[in-house]
C-alpha cells in the first residue's frame, strides 16, 4: 500500500514536471521556394511573410499557409521546417490562353465576354470556371433558354497553360403561354394584349420572338400599360405587380398584370396666360388639340404643348 501511495506521488510530480516543459521552434535562417514556375520566390516569400530569424511554430505555419492559398495563384501548397530552413513546396495555378464558346446560336459571344471572368492571360481557378458555368446558364435563363446546359472542357497546354472550352446546348426557349390581366375594367383583356408587346405563342408566330419570355419586354410592357391609361384619362393608374410564372413543364410562362386602373379624370376647365410681347393668346388657342369636358389625355396634353 506504502509503495503503491509512494509511486503515485512520484508519478503526479513527474507529471507536473513534464506539463511545465515548453517546446520552442528553432529560429529559421533561410526559406526556399520548391515548385515555381512565373512567380518569383521573392513574391512566394513575401506571401508567407517570411522573416528571418524568426521561430516558425505550428501555428505560424498554418497562418502563412493560409495567406499563400487566399492569393488564389495556386492550387496547392504545402510548407515543412528542415533543421532551420522553411521549405515552401507550390504548384501554381495555369493560366488561361484561350476561352471558347460553342453551341451558342441565340446569344452572341461579345455577351458571354462581357459577363464571364475567365479570360486570356488570367489565372486560372476551378472555383471561377464553376462561377462562370452558372453565370452562362443565368445568361440563357434570362433568355428564356432554361432547359440550356453548359459543360466545360479544360485542356492541358505546354508551359502550364489551358485552354477552356464552354460546351452549350441551348435548347428551346421558353414560350409565353397566357398573358392575365387582374383588376382592369375599363378595357378588356383583349385591348390590353393588342398594347402589350409580349404575345401569346401561337403557330403563326414563328418570324416573330414576342412570344418569347424576356424579362426586359416585360418591364417595357408595364410602361406601354401605363401609357395607355394615360392618355386615357386615368392619371392615378399603377400596376400593383407583374409576375411571370414557368410552368412545371419548363416550357412555358405565364405572365399575370396585377392593375389599379383609378378614376378616370376630364378636363373642367381651360386657361391659357402668356406674358411674351406680340404673341396672341387666340394663336395660342388654336395649337391646344382639346377643350373643356373633354377626357384628360396625356397625349393631347404633350401634343398642344409641343404645338405651342
Amino acid at each position: 500500500m506504502r509503495q503503491s501511495l509512494y509511486f503515485l506521488k512520484n508519478l503526479a510530480v513527474l507529471c507536473v514536471g513534464l506539463c511545465a516543459i515548453t517546446v520552442h521552434a528553432r529560429p529559421v535562417t533561410e526559406c526556399s521556394v520548391v515548385g515555381n514556375e512565373r512567380i518569383e520566390a521573392a513574391s512566394i516569400q513575401s506571401y508567407v511573410g517570411y522573416e528571418k530569424g524568426r521561430d516558425y511554430t505550428p501555428d505560424v505555419l498554418d497562418d502563412a499557409l493560409k495567406a499563400l492559398l487566399k492569393t488564389g495563384l495556386f492550387s496547392d501548397a504545402k510548407m515543412r521546417i528542415d533543421g532551420s530552413r522553411l521549405v515552401v513546396t507550390i504548384q501554381e495555378n495555369p493560366l488561361v490562353r484561350h476561352v471558347v464558346i460553342e453551341g451558342n446560336k441565340d446569344v452572341d459571344d461579345a455577351i458571354f465576354e462581357k459577363e464571364i471572368q475567365l479570360k486570356s492571360r488570367r489565372v486560372f481557378k476551378m472555383s471561377t470556371l464553376k462561377a462562370d458555368v452558372q453565370k452562362i446558364k443565368d445568361i440563357y435563363r434570362v433568355k428564356g433558354f432554361f432547359s440550356a446546359e453548359v459543360t466545360p472542357q479544360i485542356i492541358r497546354r505546354d508551359q502550364n497553360r489551358v485552354d477552356v472550352i464552354f460546351g452549350v446546348k441551348e435548347g428551346v426557349a421558353a414560350k409565353v403561354k397566357k398573358i392575365i390581366f387582374v383588376g382592369n375594367k375599363a378595357f378588356d383583356t383583349s385591348t390590353l394584349e393588342t398594347v402589350v408587346q409580349t404575345k401569346e405563342t401561337r403557330w403563326y408566330r414563328f418570324f416573330s420572338s414576342d412570344d418569347t419570355y424576356d424579362p426586359d419586354r416585360l418591364s417595357l410592357d408595364q410602361e406601354k400599360l401605363r401609357q395607355h391609361y394615360l392618355k386615357s384619362g386615368y392619371i392615378d393608374f399603377y400596376i400593383k405587380s407583374a409576375v411571370a410564372e414557368l410552368g412545371e413543364d419548363k416550357k412555358g410562362f405565364y405572365l399575370t398584370f396585377s392593375v389599379d386602373e383609378g378614376q378616370r379624370y376630364a378636363i373642367n376647365t381651360l386657361d391659357i396666360n402668356s406674358d411674351v410681347e406680340g404673341v396672341s393668346i387666340d394663336d395660342i388657342k388654336q395649337k391646344v388639340t382639346f377643350k373643356s369636358g373633354d377626357w384628360y389625355s396625356s397625349t393631347s396634353v404633350d401634343n398642344s404643348v409641343e404645338g405651342m
